[in-house]
């Protein structure tokens, strides 16, 4: 009878053992795997920049495209937004879209923008122009004047003279 109580818990705990053993390997666990923390890719300011400068390039060649197409009104959509920039292609290409489209004023602001950031003489010439077409004569006569003075092709010269010959007739030390 001694025996009955320790062979008894011996049968239980090898059935427990048994068991235990059989589920073991009828379900297999699984090891352990950290879970990979997320990492996140943060795009630095220069990166950021630099994708901003490419996508305004890439703005501006769509737009010079339109422009060699003489597709106006497209050009000046692709430019909204860089009305600002000191870019003299861009200045250019707004001055002569506002000008095509008879936008003279508008278009006079591009032209002086363009001319501060580089000196082209047809750009001036083209300025005074317009400052002639909208009654501003005496800016008209002082940039033809101006640009007579100048190194200049011979087909642009002979127009700068046509336009001091034009608005010379409105000043007023020759209404005599």
């Amino acid at each position: 009878d001694d025996l009955k109580i320790p062979v008894f818990l011996l049968i239980i705990i090898l059935g427990g053992a048994g068991f235990y053993f059989y589920n073991k390997s009828q379900n297999p666990v699984q090891p352990k795997v950290k879970p990979k923390k997320v990492v996140e890719v943060s795009v630095s300011d220069e990166e950021k920049a630099q994708a901003k400068v490419e996508a305004q390039q890439e703005k501006i060649n769509n737009a010079k495209k339109s422009f060699a197409k003489e597709d106006y009104s497209k050009t000046l959509e692709l430019l909204s937004g860089l009305e600002n920039e000191s870019n003299y292609d861009i200045q250019h290409m707004f001055a002569y879209c506002y000008s095509s489209k008879k936008e003279y004023d508008r278009a006079i602001v591009f032209f002086e923008k363009a001319l501060k950031i580089k000196k082209v003489p047809v750009d001036g010439y083209s300025l005074a122009y317009l400052y002639e077409v909208t009654g501003r004569s005496s800016a008209a006569a002082s940039l033809y004047t101006d640009l007579s003075e100048q190194e200049l092709p011979p087909n642009l010269r002979k127009a700068v003279y046509e336009g001091i010959a034009r608005v010379s007739s409105f000043m007023p030390n020759n209404s005599n």
